[in-house]
């Protein structure tokens, strides 16, 4: 039963928003390769979350890059260049 529940509550959104009003500082937000990395795949999540996002990665354009893809999803991130 609780497994219905999560995958319909999944399926239609209904965790969105968890996040509003709160700021996720991610580390590694940028991806070098194909596909995303576990820190782009966590700001987008974030972000979808209701988080504003800052994208934190040693390559500006790679953290541009998030901040695009969060943006166009009429999330709120910005980019910060920085090695952790």
């Amino acid at each position: 039963m609780e497994v219905a529940r999560l995958r319909d509550s999944a399926r239609t959104g209904g965790a969105r928003g968890r996040l509003a009003g709160k700021v996720a500082i991610v580390t590694g937000a940028g991806s070098r390769g194909p596909g995303l990395g576990n820190g782009k795949a966590t700001a987008i999540l974030f972000a979808r979350e209701g988080a504003r996002v800052l994208c934190v990665d040693r390559e500006p354009a790679h953290a541009g890059e998030t901040v695009g893809l969060i943006r166009t999803e009429g999330g709120q991130a910005e980019p910060y260049a920085a090695g952790t």
